[in-house]
């Protein structure tokens, strides 16, 4: 989770990696767990939002990645920074996904970091 506070706007930017069909499921959960948050933060900032990058295991964003890039623009986010952002979470969580997949059957002691 990622915290960006601007004077009276406050905005939490979740990443949610599902598996490739449960990514429309996993971002009504992560909006769920969220409520009771921007609930409690209204009284306090005039703009609360919550983006939540869903992306599924083989890096394919949701449609859910709009908010992420209206917000970019929002913060004067030059567009190639942006693509960037977006390139580089990609290549993690295939990276990430690959790396799952290989140590599927091995034991999970004291793991190694991916690279």
């Amino acid at each position: 989770m990622l915290l960006l506070i601007d004077k009276d706007k406050f905005s939490i930017i979740e990443l949610t990696v599902s598996f490739e069909g449960n990514v429309d499921l996993n971002l009504k959960r992560e909006h769920d767990e969220y409520l009771q948050l921007t609930h409690d933060l209204s009284s306090l900032y005039r703009c609360i939002t919550l983006i939540n990058l869903s992306i599924n295991s083989i890096g394919i964003f949701g449609n859910s990645c709009k908010y992420f890039i209206e917000m970019c623009k929002d913060l004067y986010v030059e567009r190639q920074h942006m693509m960037y952002i977006l390139r580089k979470t990609t290549d993690i969580i295939i990276w990430s996904t690959y790396y799952i997949f290989c140590m599927r059957n091995k034991a999970r002691t004291n793991p190694d970091l991916l690279m």
